[in-house]
This record gives C-alpha cells, structure tokens and sequence, in this order.
C-alpha cells in the first residue's frame, strides 16, 4: 500500500511539474499547456486570445489562423529550472479560400531522478518524465467578420514506465471589425478583435501502475485524471497606423479563479517591435525583429517574464519563418 500512495504521489507531482504556467501557479494534467509557447506572447503577458494571427494561434485561439495572408511555421525550446524542459513546433498553410489547416508538436519533460523505495532508499532506477502533444487545427473565415476555428490534441504522457494517451478538442471564434467596415477613416483605431476559447473537451488521462509495480511482486491501481476546461476570452486593439497593439484576456480555468492579462506590442519601421505584459502577478517584457523580403519573412523574438515563487526568470527565444 505504501508504494502505491508512492506511486500516486510521484503522478501528482510530475503531472504539476509545469508550474509557473502563464496563468499562475497551477498543476493538475497537461499543465504545460498553459507555458508560453512563443516569445511574443510571452513577452506581452500571455495575451493571445483575440490576436492568434500566426502559426502558433493553433494553441491559443484557433479561429485566428483564418487570417494568415503568408504560410506561417515558429519554433521554440527551453531549459528551466528543476531541469525542465519545453518547446514546441507549429505551422500554418493556407489550404482553401479564406481557410487555414495547421498542425504543431509540443514536448515537456522533467531530467531523470532516483526512484526509490517505500522506506526511502535508492532502488537504483533513474525514473522520468514527459509530455507530448501532437495536434492539428482548421480554421475558415466566414465574410468580413467571424471566424471560426478547432483544434484536436493527442497526448502522450509517461512517468517512469507508465503511459498514458488521451484526445482533446479546443474550440475558438474570432470576430474582426476593422477601419473600413467599423469606424471613422480618420479613427485611430485600424483594427479590433474579439475572441472566445473553449478548450480541452474530452481528455481524461488513465494511468495504471499494474504493470511496473508488478516487478516488484506489487498490486498497481488505475487513476484517472479529467484535462481541466478552460473558458476564455479576450479583445485586442490594433491603432496608430498599425503600430500599438493592445491586448486584455480573461481565463476561467476549472477549479481555479478567473484570472486576467494584458499586454501590449509597439512596432518602429516595420522592423523592431516591443513589447511588455502582466500575467497573474508576473510582469513580463521583450522585443523582436522581423525582415520581409519579397517572397518570405524571417522573424527572431525573446521574451523575459520575472520570478515568482523562488524560482529564477525566464528567458525565451522565438525563430519565425513566413513565405508565400
């Protein structure tokens, strides 16, 4: 009995080990989803609800890659503290008229640790573990305004030898009223976006410990553990001949308070942009640079979001590839 509350304790904690997620400091399954995917959203305080216009929208938003104008691929990876590591890789293609198909891979994991036994000493294993997420979007726009768009998740976890695999669906809309259809011609506002989000429908992930603790002439047990429903929303402003943009998003995720971010971008000669944001009692910054040449762009984004809980800062590197 005392190996199995071992056992489930060790879940518990490597199902958390995505702590310091954007939204706070909260665990429970696939809590790496809510990391930042991407330097410049990162460093505008996790606000990407109501703007999700390139490849990495598929995470946050997927109504929002309905307006990709140039295929759109990013990448990104990091080591954290508690020898943490996350990244992931995203594209968009435009597939039909007004339609977008994306599709990413997401991977976290912890560095290995010692297992030991239910007296505490050294059994001699090096245990570990990791998430990976494989997922495909579609997004279409729907006339000037409403987009609609959804995204399917396959999960992979394991801990130690134990795995377990699950599917979720996330759900976004996006509605768009921009200068020529919504304001004035001499309005300073060239652009408004709202967005709503549900995700995580449907996964429930199932370990069963039968199988490793049987080398130890053991009785496992099977845990099932809910992906927690997200509900959120968010509106962006996009002024000053496209310059400033403004971002807020509000996140209710089950079983935690309703949380808010805000964040904004500034961009000088179409080429350096800026970048500062608040997530949940954690200020962040960063910057950006972005080379368009006639058939594709090339884009480099950091990100840096302070310490909270003890632990050190982030840093964050984006490299970005848009083409025709």
């Amino acid at each position: 009995m005392k190996k199995i509350i071992a056992i489930s304790i060790l879940l518990s904690l490597a199902l958390s080990s995505g702590a310091l997620a954007d939204d706070g400091n909260a665990g429970g399954p696939a809590a790496f989803l809510k990391l930042g995917f991407s330097a410049r959203v990162m460093g505008m305080g996790g606000t990407y609800l109501a703007i999700s216009d390139d490849a990495t929208g598929m995470f946050y938003n997927p109504a929002g890659l309905a307006q990709l104008k140039w295929n759109s691929a990013s990448a990104s990876y990091r080591h954290m503290d508690f020898d943490r590591k996350f990244g992931y890789v995203a594209f968009g293609v435009q597939a039909l008229e007004e339609a977008t198909i994306a599709g990413g891979w997401i991977h976290a994991s912890d560095g290995n640790f010692e297992g030991r036994d239910n007296e505490g000493a050294l059994t001699g294993e090096e245990l570990s573990y990791s998430d990976n997420t494989v997922a495909l979007s579609f997004a279409k726009k729907f006339g000037e305004i409403f987009m609609v768009g959804a995204t399917g998740k396959y999960f992979i976890s394991k801990v130690a030898d134990i795995t377990s695999n699950t599917v979720s669906f996330d759900l976004g809309a996006m509605a768009v009223l921009d200068k020529l259809n919504f304001f004035q011609p001499d309005a300073f506002f060239d652009l408004v976006r709202i967005g709503v989000v549900v995700e995580n429908m449907g996964g429930t992930h199932r370990f069963n410990t039968g199988d490793y603790w049987s080398r130890f002439g053991e009785v496992g047990v099977a845990q099932d553990e809910d992906l927690l429903l997200g509900f959120k929303g968010g509106v962006s402003a996009l002024a000053f001949d496209s310059t400033t943009l403004v971002s807020v998003d509000v996140r209710k995720i089950e079983d935690h308070d309703i949380k808010f971010f805000a964040g904004g971008e500034y961009v000088f000669n179409r080429l350096f942009a800026l970048r500062a944001g608040y997530a949940d009692n954690r200020v962040a910054f960063g910057g950006g640079i972005s080379k368009t040449f006639v058939y594709y762009r090339f884009k480099l984004d950091y990100a840096f979001a302070a310490p909270v809980d003890g632990e050190a800062p982030d840093h964050l590197f984006t490299i970005g590839f848009e083409f025709r």
